[in-house]
């Protein structure tokens, strides 16, 4: 699990309201993110982050070209797009712990 996923006991009632809000927020949970990341087949993270960002672009894309994007794929671009950011967040924040002294 990554650093940023640490987190303390949760009740069942408040790790089911996390899982609701991560599957609402990104179509998925955090935990399959960051297994997915630490995955050989996604290379490096921030290529991870950017195929993601493609598949946001693909899902909006054809319909562009035919007129307004419907609401369904409009939300599934902003969940590609709100995993992207989780993974980039996760990066960063392992490495200004990575960065931080020891004392």
């Amino acid at each position: 699990m990554s650093a940023v996923r640490e987190r303390r006991h949760e009740t069942e009632a408040e790790r089911r309201k996390r899982e609701a809000w991560e599957t609402q927020c990104y179509g998925c949970l955090a935990r399959d993110l960051d297994e997915a990341v630490a995955s050989p087949l996604s290379g490096s993270p921030v290529m991870f982050a950017m195929s993601i960002l493609s598949d946001a672009q693909m899902v909006i894309s054809d319909e562009l070209n035919e007129g307004p994007v419907s609401e369904e794929r409009a939300e599934q671009a902003r969940q590609y797009m709100n995993r992207a950011k989780y993974v980039i967040s996760t990066q960063l924040t392992m490495k200004e712990t990575d960065d931080e002294p020891t004392a």
